[in-house]
């Protein structure tokens, strides 16, 4: 259990926030376990389906087995794209492995123009594990009128899923090791209907996990 030692979300301290360390930590970290958790409108209560994986930065490859109501669905992505797991009698009946199902237009990486609107909205120290770490959360919300070619990607792909921000979590030890961070997405109420994305939280974690991935070949993916 988390011991909360200090919140700031209103302090006079000024706290700074290792930018560099964060990126460093993205671009070094071969790979880290990801879950993701998504949360749909339905009729009497949402929907939530949730994920875990691994994710290989280096290589931009991440795998992950999603579980619903539906049932589990596996998935695979290589840059932007991504594929589904085909089931058995697919397989056999095709001769493939995957299906590609779409391409993601927004890449999300951490970088220096993305760092320049990031603010600060609470700093915390836990100890987390016998081990102290800091917790920084950070809110990114790029301008309406932005023309930054970067921001205004992002604000363009914010705005598909729903909404024109997401929260940040990061924690790191005093020495700027990142150990865990935490993407929140909240869509707009007026874009939360039945069916309708409602939240999405992606956690990375256990940097360096020992778990090479190596791409579909196109032999393997039906169209």
């Amino acid at each position: 259990m988390s011991r909360l030692r200090q919140l700031l979300p209103g302090s006079r301290t000024a706290i700074d926030v290792p930018f560099d360390h964060i990126e460093a930590a993205w671009r070094d970290d071969a790979t880290l376990r990801v879950s993701y958790t998504w949360v749909v409108g339905g009729h009497r209560r949402d929907v939530v389906t949730h994920a875990q994986g691994v994710v290989d930065i280096a290589d931009d490859l991440e795998t992950y087995e999603a579980q619903s109501e539906d049932g589990c669905v596996t998935v695979f992505r290589v840059g932007s794209q991504f594929y589904h797991l085909l089931s058995d009698e697919e397989r056999q009946r095709t001769g493939k492995r995957w299906q590609w199902v779409e391409d993601d237009l927004w890449k999300w990486e951490y970088t220096p123009e993305i760092w320049s609107i990031a603010r600060l909205k609470a700093f915390a120290v836990e100890t987390l594990g016998g081990k102290e770490l800091r917790r920084y959360t950070l809110v990114v919300k790029p301008r309406q009128s932005e023309k930054e070619p970067v921001l205004a990607e992002l604000r363009h792909a914010l705005h598909r899923l729903g909404t024109d921000r997401f929260t940040l979590d990061i924690w790191m030890t005093e020495d700027g090791d990142v150990r865990r961070t935490r993407r929140h997405l909240a869509m707009f109420r007026t874009r939360r209907g039945i069916g309708e994305l409602t939240s999405i939280t992606i956690e990375y974690w256990d940097p360096g996990v020992p778990d090479r991935l190596i791409a579909p070949s196109s032999k393997e993916i039906g169209g």
